[in-house]
């Protein structure tokens, strides 16, 4: 039997002061939801992923459905009413269609706190939840803050460091200087903590298909 089971996600991308995130911001959009990043860094990122992906409302993503983006917009209406503010400032959809109900503009947050139920729910949805963090430990803090561990993202052009960082997350890959949402097949991949268990890939995916059996004897 095939013992691999993948549940939800809520994918950490951490990044030190030291980062050009300008060439990432694309990578870290959609399902990822928890970026650090200093203040210096937030406007030029948020001006370039905007523009890149959403700067016109033809470019609005559509989700799988109507009840998937009503969702998206609770967790997202659930933390600006907590507190939460709304870098992006989009204006919504104003048609009422079935294809337009089931769109929905990109939100970037800031001012996220564990008390807003996007800060732990996956939303599966154009959102990203920004924190702000001082030191590594903080940063490690945030990104093991959460029940799910799929895959994370460590972004720095110290690579010491970032391997200091991608080892103490609570996860079962970290890519340093890429996406969350890398994979290969010669690579095992598969989660810790909600985010299941077993692996598929690799040599470690073909003893999923296996067992052990231990045969003892006396003489």
């Amino acid at each position: 039997m095939f013992n691999s089971i993948d549940y939800g996600v809520k994918p950490p991308a951490d990044s030190k002061l030291d980062t050009n995130l300008q060439q990432h911001p694309s990578q870290q959009t959609g399902e990822i939801q928890t970026v650090g990043t200093s203040p210096d860094m937030l406007a030029p990122l948020l001006k370039k992923a905007v523009n890149d992906v959403s700067g016109s409302p033809e470019d609005t993503p559509v989700l799988v459905s109507v009840a998937a983006a009503d969702r998206n917009r609770a967790l997202v209406q659930d933390a600006l009413s907590k507190g939460a503010k709304n870098i992006t400032q989009l204006s919504d959809l104003s048609n009422s269609r079935r294809e337009v109900d089931a769109m929905m503009r990109p939100v970037i947050l800031s001012g996220v706190n564990e008390s807003m139920d996007i800060y732990q729910k996956e939303s599966f949805g154009p959102s990203i939840s920004f924190f702000i963090f001082d030191t590594e430990e903080e940063a490690i803090r945030l990104a093991n803050n959460t029940e799910y561990g799929l895959s994370a993202a460590v972004f720095s052009e110290n690579l010491g460091a970032a391997f200091r960082v991608a080892e103490a997350i609570d996860s079962g890959a970290v890519h340093i200087n890429s996406m969350t949402v890398h994979d290969e097949f010669a690579l095992p991949h598969g989660g810790v903590k909600a985010s299941g268990f077993g692996r598929f890939n690799g040599y470690q995916g073909l003893d999923e298909f296996l067992y052990y059996k231990t045969i003892t004897w006396m003489e």
